[in-house]
């Protein structure tokens, strides 16, 4: 459910992305790559694709995409390949919302600093979310954020709603979702499977700059005011 969401609403990021590529020559890492919808768009001559992530679903709907790339279950934060090797680093996806512990937010950096190359370039990209207003949503009632065509299950309504995190991180929320399902006759309604409340975090652009220095990174280029899009180099160089 959450890849048919994704392909479904997430397309933008993805010219973002191939630009990046076209502009380099040299392997590509994408961390937190899931099933490979971003990382599968940038296959070129002159790219090795590695996709990393601990899903084994989801890598398995990554490895039927592009057989050719290397799609390794590890995890991001202290995953170790080759070495300053990668021309681009990604960390998409939104990704960086599901990181709520700033320690675990410096150790993913740390690795894509670790594995860029010299004059490589680590991209970031995640919605800019209003702490505040996550605050003020927990609680609310359910909302439907998207709704597409399903070839198995006809139309998809996915809703979702935020609760408030029972652990008190800063700026989160737990964020639960749902999908509701109409078949094609428009007569039987269900809903399906979905995985627990998960936590969210509304990180600040001056907390993530911090974290990236901290890793050893700082913004090279601030590319898109409304979302939290950068590209980031070693301090080193």
């Amino acid at each position: 459910a959450d890849e048919r969401d994704l392909t479904w609403g997430a397309a933008e990021d993805l010219q973002f992305w191939q630009g990046l590529a076209h502009q380099r020559t040299g392997p590509i890492l994408e961390l937190g790559c899931g099933a490979g919808r971003i990382l599968t768009t940038l296959a070129a001559p002159s790219h090795t694709l590695i996709g990393v992530d601990l899903d084994p679903v989801a890598l398995h709907v990554a490895a039927e995409r592009s057989p050719s790339a290397h799609w390794i279950r590890a995890d991001g934060r202290d995953w170790r390949g080759d070495p300053s090797a990668a021309a681009l680093v990604i960390i998409g996806g939104d990704l960086l919302s599901v990181i709520v512990e700033r320690d675990d937010l410096v150790a993913l950096l740390r690795t894509a600093k670790v594995h860029s190359a010299s004059g490589g370039v680590v991209g970031l990209d995640a919605t800019l979310m209003d702490p505040h207003l996550l605050r003020s949503m927990s609680g609310a009632e359910w909302e439907e954020d998207l709704r597409r065509e399903d070839p198995d299950l006809g139309t998809v309504r996915r809703e979702s709603r935020f609760l408030p995190d029972p652990d008190r991180h800063p700026n989160t929320a737990l964020l639960e979702i749902r999908h509701r399902s109409v078949d094609k006759a428009g007569r039987n309604e269900a809903f399906y499977p979905d995985r627990e409340a998960f936590p969210v975090r509304a990180w600040r652009p001056d907390e993530v700059e911090e974290a990236a220095d901290a890793a050893g990174l700082q913004i090279a280029q601030v590319v898109a005011g409304d979302r939290l899009r950068w590209l980031l180099r070693s301090s080193d160089e």
